[in-house]
């Protein structure tokens, strides 16, 4: 137990040093165009992490299919011993007496226990894993850093799908008419139920126990420890925005995500192209003029190889927040290594895509068409929307990956319901323009 309260401890450690070195290399020597590599270099060094990810996809049947060819990688996960689990008796409704709907009282919820390299006694811990917004295949296969400690403290993984994501569907195929029941209240009541009946059912005596989590699933697993402290002994999350919410104090700079993004695309501090931020900006612009005129948007509509012709104005809108959605999961999804994660499995993505993308988008703009920069900004986009390298056209209204399009929904109820974290933009430090229509004279601003 003292050696997890240390690893928490240094897991700290970690965060404040790289805080430093980040506030520091401002007076560093080290190259402008290399200071991504160097950030990424001092954490993985600071963690000893491998510089190779877990790149393995589901096949919806909880069964791991390696796709990585590195053999240390897939070592570790074969050792890892990860067999898909079900717990049939997890409550629909944690919250209140009243029957749930079709007299479901109980719902099955997906796992995955791995327990290759647990030691097997009553002081060996459990890194647990809050299960966030998709298949939870996706967390198995892209959780590192608990692979990378359970051989030091013999440990056990667990991974709980989040309700109503991935195949813990509570009312199977009528799930999405009973919406009430997906909140976080209910999700984390889900992981302390099945942490009591899992230490029952396996006759484990108190084992300290350490939730892990990303994104989504790291603000789980914060909340987690504060809610249940006497389910967890301790936490680590990663980029789990719990502080990016309206009402604090200090206040959460809506326009914070937006800003960070572009600076993926500089020279200064993502290596990416001198001219990507400008091209980007003039490409938006470009558009939202184009936009005007039906012989514009046939020149978008070509462009962009789009499967639909765009036919009005709303039309461009909504391409443009298409296009913008693309760099969004690019700087989510801005890993020094190819990765799958983001792409859901549907595609490769890069090493750091942002700066690759940028790369399309390197021309002087002096000597650019109007025409030949949005062509550019397709073969950009085209990282992530054309990752699986299937797509003859596009389709501004279809998902990169149908299988998620459920998982998409159920996500949207969460981030319209409880989850709320507002996001702009101000078209000064970041790459957007400023297109808001007025609502008294229908025209763009």
């Amino acid at each position: 137990q003292e050696e997890m309260k240390d690893m928490v401890l240094n897991s700290f450690i970690v965060i404040i040093i790289l805080l430093i070195s980040l506030v520091a290399s401002s007076s560093s020597s080290v190259p402008s165009s290399s200071l991504t590599e160097h950030y990424y270099n001092n954490l993985y060094s600071s963690l000893r992490f491998p510089y190779h990810p877990f790149f393995n996809e589901g096949n919806g049947n909880g069964v791991i299919r390696k796709t990585n060819k590195n053999e240390e990688v897939d070592k570790i996960i074969k050792q890892a011993e990860c067999q898909q689990n079900w717990f049939t008796g997890q409550l629909v409704d944690h919250l209140s007496d009243t029957p749930p709907p079709l007299h479901t009282t109980y719902f099955a919820q997906r796992y995955f226990v791995c327990e290759g390299y647990w030691s097997g006694d009553s002081s060996s811990p459990i890194f647990f894993y809050t299960g966030n917004e998709a298949d939870v295949e996706l967390y198995v296969n892209n959780t590192g850093l608990m692979y990378e400690l359970a051989p030091k403290f013999g440990a056990m993984l667990i991974f709980v799908e989040h309700r109503y994501f991935g195949q813990s569907q509570p009312f199977g195929s009528s799930t999405p008419h009973y919406m009430q029941y997906l909140n976080l209240e209910q999700a984390l009541n889900d992981y302390s139920y099945f942490l009591k009946w899992f230490k029952s059912d396996r006759n484990l005596q108190n084992p300290p126990i350490i939730s892990f989590g990303g994104s989504y699933g790291g603000m789980l697993s914060s909340w987690f420890r504060m809610k249940f402290p006497e389910a967890v002994d301790g936490a680590i999350a990663g980029s789990a925005p719990i502080l990016s919410f309206l009402g604090l104090n200090p206040a959460f700079d809506v326009n914070s995500y937006q800003t960070i993004e572009t600076l993926d695309a500089t020279p200064e501090w993502g290596g990416s192209s001198d001219e990507c931020v400008s091209n980007v900006r003039s490409t938006f612009a470009t558009i939202l003029s184009l936009s005007s005129s039906s012989s514009g948007l046939s020149s978008i509509t070509e462009a962009f190889n789009l499967c639909d012709p765009l036919k009005t104005a709303d039309d461009a809108m909504n391409m443009m927040g298409w296009v913008k959605g693309a760099w969004d999961f690019m700087a989510m999804g801005d890993y020094p290594y190819p990765s799958a994660y983001i792409s859901n499995g549907f595609g490769v993505l890069p090493a750091f895509p942002v700066r690759v993308a940028c790369d399309f988008l390197s021309s002087n703009p002096n000597n650019t068409t109007k025409y030949q920069l949005m062509e550019e900004m397709r073969k950009a986009i085209g990282i992530f929307y054309n990752a699986s390298n299937t797509q003859t056209c596009y389709d501004i209204n279809s998902s990169t990956n149908n299988a998620t399009l459920l998982d998409g929904l159920y996500w949207s109820y969460l981030a319209c319901s409880e989850i709320f974290i507002p996001s702009g933009q101000n078209g000064v430090t970041d790459v957007l323009e400023c297109t808001i229509r007025h609502a008294s004279t229908n025209k763009w601003l």
